[in-house]
């Protein structure tokens, strides 16, 4: 099993009260899961804020200056005029 499939983060919280809140090393609570294509499930913790305009899916905040958010799909930043507001 990979250590980072679905399966293995099963596995792995199965030792925790199922009430636990989970956060990151931030201390910032995910917000947002979504499944990709039904091959990928990405855990956020910051909320999308507009759609890619070229594959459809979520952009997220990003941490780069200069652009407004990531498309995880892409794997890249993107400028404000690569995405739409979501509906």
């Amino acid at each position: 099993m990979k250590s980072n499939s679905v399966g293995k983060l099963i596995e792995l919280l199965k030792q925790y009260p199922e009430n636990m809140i989970i956060k990151n090393e931030q201390n910032e609570e995910f917000c947002h899961i979504v499944n990709v294509d039904g091959n990928e499930v990405i855990l956020s913790t910051k909320k999308p804020i507009a759609v890619c305009n070229r594959t459809g899916s979520y952009v997220y905040p990003t941490n780069t200056p200069g652009y407004f958010g990531f498309c995880p799909e892409l794997d890249e930043d993107l400028f404000t005029f690569e995405t739409s507001p979501l509906s």
